[in-house]
């Protein structure tokens, strides 16, 4: 049997309301505590937090922020919104909080945008007993307001199980200490036992505290939800049940033909994306997580193929499909073959929900008619030499994520073999939770220079 005992914890919700500029310092020490944002308002854009005008943090809907340190004493606390754009706008409201040493504090927003709230949650985080950590759980569910918490050994049956807690949106009732062990984390609707979101594994350590907040899956029409799991490290995970659909974006990189359709399935029906242009992106197309045969044509065209793939999606994926290369026209109307294709397709991971400081970039390249490519993030003035690359060397359809502190930069792109420039320099500027995805395609009509494009979430 493991060991359970419950702690206090304090849990403070409030209504956000306008309050005078205030003061505070931004000094930032072990000394202190650990801090996390979380965003849980349901139609928010990326939302961030600053602490006393010095330290600051982002988080997107569902997510948290990575871990801030913090010194005890009066704190003032401010938020503001990050626009798709990159732009910030600050809310006209603010907070002080009274942080103590050796704390755990989640500073959460939920609500909506029209009325938003504010739990502070601070724990004590000073040194457990042997082979002992904690475990606190919040529930900001509006579809699963109500639910028991069964934390038990993977091989338990929850017949004979009995459940660790029950959490009511929005609040908890405190922390309890655990032995330290893999657990099987799994939520179920009060007094049943059939499972509503299975969370999987989860490792307690010892002398950690690990916390796991409910909320709504963004976007699904369903009672699906997610789990946020937050256990002290740099950044937070979310935990994905299985029947959390995928979502699929289209990007059309074929750069000598008009445009495109794509097809989930035979050609036989409607297209799901029809007459997408070179160039042009999709917004995300959400779907049960399975295999889906992709087949992309001519617009208008149901029996000529520029990309035919089957495709595996799981669930909480977010990707998108990117076709690139050459549709070079046969001049011979009686020649339907597709031997003359040179046409080409991606499946490209994105990430919607950042969760770390800084932007979070992805480059792919995507154009044929240039080699390998090199890619430089220079300050503006800098020149290549004074640096080095990104990446090196990458070769076509291949992608690379980065991330860089926020700023304004310049990229460069040069050939590999001969350090000749491609394109460049381009001004870009970043802000902190940004998401950026860059793709290089051929430039319209195909061939080289090329041309880069910038696409965002």
């Amino acid at each position: 049997m493991r060991y359970l005992r419950f702690a206090l914890a304090a849990l403070v919700s409030v209504f956000l309301v306008a309050c005078d500029d205030g003061g505070g310092d931004g000094d930032v020490s072990n000394d202190g505590g650990d801090m996390w944002f979380i965003n849980l308002v349901t139609d928010s854009p990326t939302l961030g937090m600053e602490i006393a005008e010095a330290t600051a943090a982002t988080a997107a809907y569902g997510r948290s922020s990575v871990r801030l340190e913090y010194i005890d004493g009066t704190k003032e606390i401010t938020f503001y919104q990050v626009e798709s754009d990159g732009d910030t706008e600050a809310l006209d409201f603010e907070i002080d909080v009274e942080l103590g040493r050796q704390e755990d504090v989640l500073v959460i927003l939920h609500g909506t945008m029209d009325n938003l709230q504010l739990t502070v949650w601070e724990n004590d985080a000073t040194e457990l007993e042997e082979e002992t950590g904690r475990v606190g759980i919040l529930n900001f569910s509006s579809r699963q307001p109500n639910l028991d918490v069964f934390l038990t050994d993977e091989s338990e049956d929850l017949f004979s199980a009995v459940p660790f807690t029950t959490v009511n949106a929005p609040a908890t009732e405190g922390l309890f200490i655990v032995d330290e062990d893999e657990y099987e984390l799994e939520f179920t609707l009060p007094g049943e036992i059939d499972v509503v979101y299975d969370a999987g594994l989860v490792d307690i350590d010892e002398d950690s505290s690990s916390y796991f907040i409910v909320a709504d899956f963004f976007g699904a029409d369903d009672a699906a939800i997610i789990v946020l799991e937050i256990s002290g490290s740099a950044s937070a995970r979310e935990l994905v049940n299985d029947s959390i659909p995928g979502e699929l974006r289209f990007i059309n990189g074929i750069s000598d033909y008009p445009a495109v359709d794509l097809y989930i399935g035979d050609t036989a029906g409607e297209p799901v994306f029809e007459n997408v242009a070179f160039g042009e992106s999709t917004g995300y197309l959400a779907l049960d997580p399975d295999e889906y045969a992709i087949n992309v044509t001519p617009h208008g065209v149901k029996d000529r193929f520029f990309y035919q793939e089957n495709i595996g999606l799981a669930a909480g994926d977010q990707v998108t499909l990117v076709t690139s290369g050459l549709a070079m026209a046969d001049d011979d109307p009686d020649d339907d073959s597709d031997d003359d294709l040179q046409t080409d397709g991606k499946v490209v991971a994105d990430s919607l929900r950042n969760i770390a400081l800084g932007a979070q970039l992805s480059f792919v390249h995507a154009s044929p008619s240039n080699e390998n490519v090199d890619l430089y993030l220079l300050l503006p003035g800098q020149p290549v030499s004074d640096t080095a690359a990104e990446v090196i060397g990458l070769a076509y359809l291949l992608s690379f994520d980065f991330t860089p502190d926020a700023g304004d930069y310049e990229i460069v792109i040069l050939q590999s073999s001969n350090d000749a420039i491609i394109l460049g320099p381009v001004p870009v500027s970043f802000e902190e939770g940004e998401v950026v995805d860059f793709y290089l395609f051929d430039s319209e009509g195909g061939g080289t220079p090329g041309e880069l494009r910038a696409y965002t979430p």
